[in-house]
């Protein structure tokens, strides 16, 4: 519950953002990734967003499930702000609000609409 209150404030935030959200932007709409980490110098979670297109975000998500359906661990090092940790749950959030989701020890990715 948590988790997804994180997600919704940062999206919140990115869709808020004039510059992204006005319909006249030559840019190509990108997808809001959203990880919590459980970061190994401090052990707690973490949540850390990056702008990235559609389609790396759905691989990442992709991969992220796989390798939690074989009960391995997704590391991730970031730059900035720097930070390491195991990923615990990851999102991608679509320019129209809906998402896909996949968290350790969920089987398969979820998909939510915008509003709900």
């Amino acid at each position: 519950m948590i988790r997804k209150l994180i997600y919704a404030a940062l999206a919140t935030t990115l869709l808020a953002t004039p510059a992204l959200a006005t319909p006249k932007s030559k840019a190509v709409p990108r997808d809001l990734l959203l990880v919590i980490l459980k970061q190994e110098v401090n052990a707690r979670d973490g949540a850390h967003k990056l702008l990235v297109e559609r389609d790396q975000c759905m691989k990442f998500l992709e991969g992220v499930r796989s390798r939690f359906n074989k009960g391995e661990p997704v590391t991730l090092t970031l730059v900035d702000p720097a930070a390491t940790g195991n990923v615990v749950s990851a999102s991608c959030v679509h320019p129209d609000g809906s998402y896909d989701s996949v968290e350790l020890g969920e089987p398969k990715v979820e998909h939510g609409e915008a509003g709900k």
